[in-house]
């Protein structure tokens, strides 16, 4: 069977916005698997985020009350216009902590400061620290890709790019010897960098590809803008060269 091109996949990311708006405004089961999938699809970045924002027990019962405003169908909206879902739902995640934030203070009937000052200092770490939580989800599950892949094909480049980035310093004879013994068969120094070049190439691929997922529409101007939004051209240079080519 004839692989799909990177090029044709790209022409079709559309389709993912098109689960997003599905989501909303109505009962029906494909609606409801339209929800269920944003949950699944975002949970990791919403989740990592509002643990830094209000601490790991609040954030708990705020990603229950995100699951449940994506099941009332209230963020399909984000797939009816152009943009990037990342600050659709940014917005989304900043009134969750905004209300969390404002009962809190209720609660604790906390005065007003008598001089008050701007907040543009948390609005700015809450801006980073979105970014930073969305980038790392985008990694993460990247690599699960990738070790899914491998494990369907009975292929190494998981293990070997997992290693390369735990242990950066590792020479190839040095990371040969430990995967020999992880992977229970004896490999070459040339055999690790063989497949290191192989991981490092679909990894980007993926990645790329996740990003394209949250641009709408997924040019190759959109794509590689959101790549260098999130600090992760390093992994994709070669594919968005590639793709400014188009």
């Amino acid at each position: 069977m004839a692989s799909v091109s990177l090029d044709d996949r790209l022409s079709q990311m559309t389709t993912w916005w098109h689960v997003v708006a599905q989501a909303g405004g109505g009962s029906t089961k494909k609606c409801e698997q339209a929800r269920a999938w944003i949950v699944e699809r975002y949970a990791g970045a919403v989740r990592r985020y509002l643990s830094k924002a209000v601490g790991l027990e609040a954030a708990a019962d705020l990603v229950q009350d995100f699951a449940q405003r994506v099941m009332e169908g209230r963020y399909h909206n984000a797939g009816k216009s152009p943009g990037r879902f990342r600050d659709y739902l940014k917005t989304c995640m900043f009134a969750l902590v905004a209300d969390y934030r404002a009962k809190q203070a209720r609660a604790k009937m906390q005065p007003l400061p008598e001089k008050w000052e701007p907040a543009d200092h948390r609005v700015a770490s809450d801006e980073e620290d979105w970014r930073r939580s969305w980038r790392q989800d985008l990694i993460d599950r990247t690599l699960d890709l990738l070790q899914r892949e491998d494990r369907r094909q009975d292929r190494f480049r998981f293990a070997v790019l997992r290693l390369r980035m735990d242990q950066p310093e590792l020479s190839s004879q040095k990371a040969a010897a430990l995967l020999s013994e992880r992977i229970g068969k004896p490999v070459s120094d040339g055999w690790v960098r063989r497949r290191l070049m192989e991981a490092r190439e679909r990894f980007g691929e993926l990645l790329l590809e996740s990003v394209a997922e949250s641009v709408n529409p997924p040019t190759p101007e959109n794509i590689a803008d959101e790549l260098a939004k999130l600090d992760l051209l390093d992994y994709t240079s070669s594919f968005v060269k590639r793709l400014r080519r188009r």
